[in-house]
């Protein structure tokens, strides 16, 4: 099993005209600077609390279809539960069929069918179906679908306030985040990752 960014990012969750103006800078001479501190404290946060915060891609390869720890039981009904919200779309569903043949699974009616619920996604069988039989070889099933905020102006002011902090901190005195104030921010995004893009 692995799960691989296969497209990154390019947007800024924050202008660099908002940064530059929280810390009081009046031109732009550290532009390139703040943009990369914003990156920076970006990939922190996705990091910490595994979520995907700009638009991105990402691919689940797995050896079946019931590999954890994305293979889930909920009030008894078994799916594939994709992380890194909040989900945007699923793009494919590819698959290695029990003759060695590739294929792609659908959503409808004899395919998978999705549970969106806010921020996280569920995939399984639709009604009456069974997961199709695979081959018994490496990356057998493979799922990309892509998650994040299409734009900074989507990005909730929680995760905003948190990478502002974070390129505050850099800018202001180089250095890192350390456990104590962690902490803090963590008191601050208490139940953010599954909930902040509902």
């Amino acid at each position: 099993m692995a799960l691989v960014r296969s497209v990154n990012p390019t947007n800024l969750a924050i202008a660099v005209d908002d940064v530059r103006d929280s810390l009081g800078l009046d031109d732009a001479v550290d532009d390139l600077f703040l943009q990369r501190l914003i990156r920076e404290a970006t990939a922190m946060v996705e990091y910490r609390y595994d979520i995907s915060v700009m638009s991105q891609t990402w691919k689940l390869y797995q050896a079946s279809w019931y590999e954890k720890p994305y293979y889930k039981q909920q009030a008894g009904i078994y799916s594939i539960e994709l992380p890194k919200p909040p989900f945007s779309a699923v793009s494919s569903i590819a698959y290695t069929d029990q003759n060695g043949n590739a294929q792609t699974w659908s959503e409808s009616s004899t395919g998978y069918q999705l549970a969106n619920h806010g921020s996280r996604v569920r995939i399984r069988p639709a009604y009456n179906q069974n997961w199709p039989t695979l081959r018994g070889v490496f990356d057998s099933v493979v799922i990309t679908w892509t998650t994040g905020a299409a734009s900074y102006q989507d990005v909730p002011w929680q995760v905003k306030h948190a990478i502002r902090a974070i390129v505050t901190l850099r800018y202001e005195s180089d250095c890192m985040p350390d456990d104590n104030w962690w902490h803090g921010l963590d008191m601050f995004m208490i139940g953010e990752d599954a909930s902040m893009y509902a």
